[in-house]
Parts: structure tokens; sequence; C-alpha cells
């Protein structure tokens, strides 16, 4: 019987799951898109103002509040009575967006590895069935 390896242990442990993903539709390239769309998140601020008030300056009021350095797309009037207005505005939305890029260099492989430490209430005996094939039991 050829010794079990750590990568042997991996495979047996992750394939089922990475199939059961891959079955259901979340592929590689599934997470992938998602994460390019995660990368351009935008949220939309919804803000009431008085009516009289400059539009242009509580944009600028939204943006620089989120910390928005680019212009924020146009103002769009969703309710208004004769005193006020409720505008919406879409602004880049941060907290998504660095997290998207977290979760791309994790893919990428460009942190370091985390030591995953694992406490079993009894120890590990590995045995091989009758097909060949190598199994973990406790």
């Amino acid at each position: 019987m050829a010794p079990l390896t750590a990568q042997d242990m991996i495979d047996a442990v992750l394939h089922p799951t990475v199939q059961a993903l891959n079955n259901s539709g979340t592929t590689l390239e599934s997470l992938l898109k998602d994460l390019n769309k995660e990368r351009k998140a935008k949220e939309t601020k919804i803000i009431k103002v008085r009516r009289n008030a400059q539009a242009d300056e509580v944009v600028r009021q939204i943006t620089e509040s989120v910390g928005a350095k680019q212009k924020a797309s146009k103002v769009r009037i969703i309710h208004e009575t004769t005193e006020e207005q409720v505008i919406a505005i879409d602004v880049v939305n941060w907290s998504v967006r660095q997290t998207a890029r977290m979760d791309a260099h994790k893919l990428r492989g460009d942190y370091a590895p985390q030591k995953l430490e694992i406490d079993l209430p009894k120890p590990l005996v590995i045995l091989e069935d009758t097909s060949g094939g190598k199994r973990a039991t406790d």
C-alpha cells in the first residue's frame, strides 16, 4: 500500500465539495463573473432635500460623505412635494469593492497560506478499501 500524502487527504475532503458546487452551477467561471461585477459595485444613496436646494451641492455632499472622488451619476428625483424632493444618486460601494479585491487576491494565491489546525476527538486511522482506493475513517 502506497503511503497516504497530505494532498491525498486534501483531495478526499475537497473534491466532493468542489464537485457539488460545480454540479449546482457554482463554477470557477461563474465565481469570476460575479467577482468582476462586485469589483464595479455601486450603491444608491437616497436623500430628502428641500425643494430649493441645489442638486449639484447635494451630489457633492453625498459623494464626499462616502469618500467618492469621482463624479457621481445624475440625480434622480423619486418623489417630490411642493416643499421637498427625495432624490437618488449612485455612488461607489467601497465595502463591496474592497471585499471583491481581497477575494481576487485569495483566488490568485497572493496571500500567504493560512495554517489550519484541526483537533480530532481521537486519532485518524487511514484504511485501504477493497477497491484499492484510500479512505479516512475514525
